[in-house]
């Protein structure tokens, strides 16, 4: 299991620095582990909210006939 990188947390929060990120992460219900300053979501975790997936580019395999 991998955990999305700090721009990819980012681009998901919306959101640069890591209180401003968990308070984020919350609020969209997303669980998340912290140490210290860092937080760590889980990449599969993520790719089940429509949050990442509304912020990922490119075109959607699973929607294209």
């Amino acid at each position: 299991m991998t955990d999305l990188s700090p721009a990819e947390l980012q681009q998901l929060t919306g959101q640069k620095k890591p209180e401003k990120q968990a308070v984020a992460l919350l609020a969209l219900g997303i669980p998340f582990r912290a140490a210290g300053r860092a937080l760590f979501v889980a990449r599969e975790v993520a790719q089940h909210w429509p949050q990442w997936q509304d912020r990922q580019a490119g075109v959607r395999m699973d929607l294209v006939r």
